[in-house]
């Protein structure tokens, strides 16, 4: 975001009581999990951290320079993980008044299934487990 879009917006959410905008934070995970919900573009970390630590999103992914966080706002949007506004739609402040106070009411991403989609370790454990399984035994059939 250009610099002074960014410090008119600050500007504005100054005046709001209970909002507090953040440019970068070190402990965003720390602060994410205490949040009551998440607005976020949507990138592959912080969608992870969404999911992980089950907290209700609104994803306003960015199109440009790729495509990567609207495909996944809106995958995870169609399981029903997030809620997602297009990024390049309609930005008025009725859309966002909507979107957030839709955001409250907003089901834990758990309750979706994402236990389905979390389990890339265990998975990697496995078929490693068997690739390493599979290399011993035909060590020993060739020995």
């Amino acid at each position: 975001m250009p610099q002074a879009v960014r410090q008119q917006f600050q500007l504005r959410a100054e005046a709001l009581e209970g909002v507090q905008t953040i440019v970068f934070n070190s402990n965003m995970e720390l602060l994410m999990e205490r949040s009551a919900g998440v607005v976020a573009m949507g990138g592959y970390n912080t969608f992870c951290e969404i999911l992980s630590l089950d907290k209700p999103a609104l994803l306003i992914p960015r199109s440009n320079p790729r495509m990567e966080q609207t495909l996944r706002a809106h995958r995870a949007s169609s399981l029903g993980f997030v809620s997602m506004l297009d990024g390049d739609g309609d930005r008025s402040p009725d859309v966002m008044i909507k979107a957030l106070n839709e955001l409250e009411r907003q089901p834990l991403p758990s309750t979706a299934g994402t236990d389905r989609v979390l389990s890339g370790l265990e998975v990697i454990c496995e078929r490693t487990r068997s690739l390493l399984s599979a290399k011993r035994n035909w060590r020993r059939d060739i020995a």
